[in-house]
Order: C-alpha cells, then structure tokens, then sequence
C-alpha cells in the first residue's frame, strides 16, 4: 500500500515543476509584415506597442449532428474550428500618450483599407478612394506577437497571431468628472490562425 500523500506538499510540488504562475501582468506585443510602411515609427521600436490589457477570444468547434438513431438527434460531430467565436477575436487596450502615436498609427491601418476622398488629399480627390486591397498584399504577411514574460522580463510562452488586422476600435471616452484619468484605446484584431511557442523546458 503506498504511502499517503500530503495534499498541500502535492500542490506546492505541481506549481514548482512547471515554473510557478504566470502573472497577467508581465505580456509584450509587437507587429511584423504590415502593408505599406504602416509600422512607421513602430520600426524603430522593433514594431513594439505598449499594451495595458489583452483579452484572447474563446475558441470553437463547429459541429454537425449525425442524425443516427437514439436519443436526441445523434452525435455531435466536430466539423471546423473558429477562432472568433462570438465575432470575436483578440483586443488590446492601448494606453493613449500625449504624441498620439497610436491613434496615427491605427488609422493609418484602418485607411489602407478603405480610405476616404480626404484622407488621399487635403482636397476633394476621387483617386484611388474607396478601393479594397487585395488581401495577399494586406493581410497575408500581417502578424502580430504576444509574448507573456517571466517576472524578470524573459519569455515564457510566445502567441503568434497570423494574418491579422484591426476590425473594430471602441468609443474614446472623456470627461471632466475625472482629472488624472488617462485616455484609452480599445482594438479588436481578427486573424486566421495562431501559434503558440513555450520557451520554458515542459516536464
């Protein structure tokens, strides 16, 4: 018969053999392959933004019932997977510096795709507005990577979203009622795939 266990010992030696927690506070995000020189001045930081919040959708799978005999309507059949459950992909919540750097860098990316008369010339120009580009030159290459980061600043897990673009932002909200309040930009980012990299030795 073996030797009874100590449960508190079994969950302190579970968190010590795979590195301790992952603290929701330590994440880096950076872009790669965007289309026509959006990045800007994001290249001379290695494509880095400061993010204050990240939320990763859930994932799905679709199914199909098979509609064989028994109860209810049979099985359910796994069919395809979609990352954006609900319409949902990944958001960021920026934190807005006094250079506006970001508000820039996003509409810049929100007008390659579709741009207005004005945001071609400063006049009333009908060239080259409201056209779509094609998707192998502005998306296919577009990756964004969240890497989530030891208390030490050192990589534990990277997330690398692939063929991914901004979708929707969220209202900017002032007020007067607050006086240190910052301001803060909300991005939902839609994109086809990702991968996952653990840097750290599994057990």
């Amino acid at each position: 018969m073996p030797a009874p266990t100590n449960p508190i010992i079994s969950i302190k030696d579970y968190f010590t053999i795979h590195n301790g927690l992952q603290l929701a506070n330590r994440f880096k995000v950076s872009f790669s392959g965007l289309p026509g020189g959006i990045g800007g001045a994001l290249n001379a930081e290695n494509g880095f933004i400061q993010a204050e919040y990240m939320a990763m959708g859930p994932r799905a799978i679709n199914t199909v019932q098979d509609n064989l005999s028994g109860f209810g309507q049979g099985r359910f059949v796994p069919r395809s997977q979609d990352p954006l459950s609900g319409g949902f992909g990944v958001q960021l919540i920026f934190p807005l510096t006094n250079d506006s750097h970001l508000l820039s860098f996003f509409n810049n990316w929100f007008n390659y795709f579709h741009k207005g008369t004005r945001s071609v010339n400063t006049q009333a120009n009908f060239s080259g507005a409201y056209l779509t580009q094609y998707y192998d030159t502005s998306v296919r290459d577009s990756k964004m990577v969240v890497e989530l980061l030891d208390p030490n600043g050192g990589t534990n897990t990277t997330y690398t979203f692939h063929e991914v673009f901004p979708v929707e932002t969220q209202p900017i909200e002032m007020s007067m009622a607050f006086v240190d309040k910052y301001l803060k930009y909300a991005v939902t980012f839609g994109f086809r795939e990702y991968t996952q990299a653990v840097s750290l030795p599994t057990p």
